[in-house]
């Protein structure tokens, strides 16, 4: 039942219009991502705290001898990236964490 009375005038542009509000809300709801700086002793703490850490940190502090990880990467992990997920601390990471 459609009303004699209505018009129909379709905007060519509705998709890119529809598209670009999305974008714009995403935009707007979703803060940009910072780089935290902290030293590898606060990295250590907030692993103790059991916060997640990114890959690049944990690959740090693994590459420093501070942690062990486990590397779970997987053929859908992109190849620059590492998925790694912490397991224990070290000797000398135990160190920096009690000094």
């Amino acid at each position: 039942m459609s009303n004699p009375n209505v018009k129909f005038n379709p905007n060519p542009n509705f998709k890119e219009d529809v598209m670009k509000a999305a974008q714009e809300k995403l935009s707007s709801a979703v803060a940009p991502a910072k780089a935290v700086l902290m030293t590898d002793k606060e990295a250590l703490q907030a692993l103790q705290r059991n916060e997640r850490l990114g890959s690049r940190i944990l690959e740090n502090l693994w590459q420093k001898g501070l942690i062990q990880v486990l590397d779970v990467s997987t053929q859908d992990t992109p190849a620059e990236q590492r998925e790694l997920v912490f397991t224990f601390f070290t000797e000398e990471g135990k160190k920096l964490l009690e000094s």
